[in-house]
């Protein structure tokens, strides 16, 4: 993201002239790779060696900054623990609800609300279709977007705090924590699961070979557990709440922050866009959730950007 949303002047070229300067970087670098695909394969060696490269970098630009190094991890660090804090009680809170209440008859409003928006379909309907024309190559690339999407606010989160400070980071980490305290509210006044938890054919159709796969199955399996009170060993990551869709939600947020740099706010565009059709073919969610994702994150942008004007004033 910051690769697209930023000039080459800013981002590659003073790494470039700067190792071009100190040629004996690349030998240290060079050494640092091979010991990462040693431990981690190619695919690890691919990412692993980018965020060496980002970390390094950020290390080299702070140098001389007030702060240093320390403070500009702590710029983006501290917002970014307050959202994991907000996501673990999201995440644990919303299981109680799928063993206090029941769920059917508003998934089924649910559907038959989509029929209004996919022209007398339902996103099963619309999913099972696209799966026997579309390759599946397209398929993974959904699938890797759909996870990537806590990337993509987390990427956020970094740019923000390192660009604007921890102050405009930490508003930003506030909103879609806000975001995810009223979809819970929302959940527990009217609770409802995913399409693909409700589709028979579900699993007939889907690839195995998707990361979607194995996780879906694994999430109607817990939601099994918790519906007939068996005793659970832990805890586990299960994220339940259908409407609103905070899978959308996080990201239009990010993108609201994110505006003021334009090619970058169109590079998360087209991004989400994608994400919309990668929730809607793996029947993730109904559509209608994604309205009610959009609108739960414009509520709680208005909340706490007045708030925040209103306490500055």
């Amino acid at each position: 993201l910051y690769l697209a949303g930023f000039p080459l002047g800013e981002t590659i070229q003073p790494i470039w002239a700067r190792y071009r300067s100190q040629k004996l970087r690349f030998l240290i670098l060079g050494l640092l790779y091979v010991l990462l695909y040693y431990l981690f394969g190619l695919v690890g060696l691919i990412f692993l060696s980018l965020v060496a490269i980002a970390i390094l970098e950020l290390a080299e630009r702070t140098r001389d900054h007030p702060g240093g190094f320390v403070g500009a991890i702590s710029s983006f660090l501290i917002p970014a623990v307050y959202w994991f804090i907000g996501l673990v009680l999201v995440f644990s809170l919303n299981q109680a609800v799928i063993a206090l209440k029941p769920h059917q008859a508003n998934d089924a409003l649910l559907n038959r609300m989509d029929t209004w928006f996919l022209f007398g379909s339902t996103v099963s309907e619309v999913a099972h279709r696209a799966i026997q024309v579309l390759p599946l190559e397209f398929y993974s690339f959904l699938d890797l977007l759909y996870f990537a999407m806590f990337a993509q606010v987390g990427a956020g989160v970094i740019l923000i705090g390192l660009k604007c400070g921890r102050k405009r980071a930490t508003r930003f980490v506030t909103t879609v924590v806000t975001a995810g305290y009223l979809a819970l509210i929302i959940y527990f006044l009217w609770p409802s699961l995913s399409p693909f938890y409700t589709c028979p054919a579900h699993f007939d159709v889907l690839p195995k070979t998707l990361r979607s796969y194995p996780i879906q199955q694994q999430l109607l399996a817990y939601v099994t557990m918790l519906r007939e009170q068996k005793p659970l060993g832990e805890i586990g990551a299960g994220y339940f709440i259908a409407f609103p869709c905070m899978h959308i939600a996080a990201p239009t947020i990010a993108l609201w922050f994110l505006r003021q740099w334009r090619r970058l706010a169109i590079t998360l565009l087209v991004l989400d866009v994608l994400l919309c059709a990668a929730i809607i073919l793996l029947e993730y969610h109904y559509f209608v959730d994604l309205i009610g994702g959009v609108a739960i994150a414009a509520v709680s942008i208005v909340m706490i950007e007045r708030r925040d004007e209103g306490e500055s004033r």
